[in-house]
């Protein structure tokens, strides 16, 4: 499977809930945790070789929103579907989902170049 397949990568609308396995929502809160973390370290290294004082919201906080969305997204369906489904997501497997999912948006908090533009 590769993971233009996965339902979880879609951008527009919501999965069907009945296509989604164990395995699809590792993968992709894998992605958009890394991609998350990605994203937050070149916000980071612009704010670092910028010259000049940021701008909050066009510069730090819009990017960070626009970066959450779709860990956000795929986040709430893992959880949705560990609340419904779980035989399909037990709670050993949601809870290494989870813990991963909320490492990842704990980078921004742990960031001083973002808390430094943000003071």
């Amino acid at each position: 499977m590769t993971f233009p397949e996965n339902p979880l990568s879609r951008i527009e609308g919501l999965p069907e809930i009945s296509s989604l396995t164990t395995e699809k929502c590792v993968a992709a809160i894998g992605k958009h945790t890394l991609d998350y973390e990605s994203g937050v370290r070149q916000i980071e290294k612009k704010l670092k070789d910028s010259g000049s004082p940021p701008r909050l919201f066009p510069d730090v906080l819009d990017p960070l929103e626009v970066l959450g969305a779709h860990l956000d997204t795929t986040w709430g369906l893992v959880k949705t579907l560990y609340l419904t489904n779980s035989k399909l997501m037990p709670t050993n497997c949601y809870m290494g989902i989870h813990d991963r999912a909320r490492r990842a948006r704990a980078t921004k908090f742990n960031s001083l170049p973002i808390y430094t533009a943000c003071k």
